[in-house]
């Protein structure tokens, strides 16, 4: 793709999308009257929002009413939005990760980072069920990301009591920005208190 309709792409993504017809618009620039084979790729999609990744498939779905090439497409996404790609491409091959080796890693990467935390004596829990409802929430809500469980035992290990530990398996972020957010928002507390001491 040209660097004028690069420049194009980021200007309009940068605008939150909200210039359909300068999608489409571009889409035709690069893809008509051409007849050879064109690929696309989006990487991530699952954190565009909703009204925008419906835009994105929209303008994608009326491709090939204007042009000859052909079209490859790779959209990479978590498996959350697996039900929009479905609907708004019914024609298509599609390759998703094992999620049950993944979930199995990332099952085993728990136990073994909860179990390794309490025999350092970093995780003390007076109800021995909430060991096992903990592994199961961080295996659950982990979306195939070792990093976000890394940080969730970390800070289930600043918890006091089990009240504390219940409450914080109950709110977990949902993704890692989400995650970086509460612990900026936890070490400015902190440092408050540290500060007013």
């Amino acid at each position: 793709m040209s660097k004028e309709k690069e420049d194009r792409l980021l200007k309009i993504f940068k605008e939150d999308l909200t210039d359909l017809d300068e999608l489409r618009s571009l889409f035709r620039d690069v893809f008509d009257a051409s007849q050879t084979t064109k690929h696309i790729l989006i990487d991530g999609f699952d954190k565009v929002p909703r009204n925008e990744r419906e835009m994105v498939f929209s303008t994608l779905a009326t491709i090939d009413s204007f042009s000859q090439a052909t079209v490859k497409g790779f959209l990479s996404s978590r498996h959350d939005i697996r039900n929009e790609v479905d609907m708004a491409f019914t024609n298509y091959w599609k390759r998703t990760t094992s999620r049950p080796k993944l979930y199995g890693d990332i099952a085993t990467y728990v136990d073994v980072g909860i179990d390794g935390k309490v025999f350092e004596g970093e995780l003390t829990v007076g109800n021995p069920n909430l060991l096992s409802e903990t592994k199961n929430v961080l295996s659950d809500g982990t979306y195939g990301m070792f990093l976000w469980v890394f940080f969730q035992i970390e800070d289930i290990c600043t918890q006091t009591s089990d009240d504390d530990i219940a409450t914080a398996i109950h709110s977990l972020p949902r993704d890692l920005p989400e995650t970086y957010q509460r612990a900026h928002a936890k070490a400015v507390r902190n440092s408050k208190v540290a500060i007013g001491k």
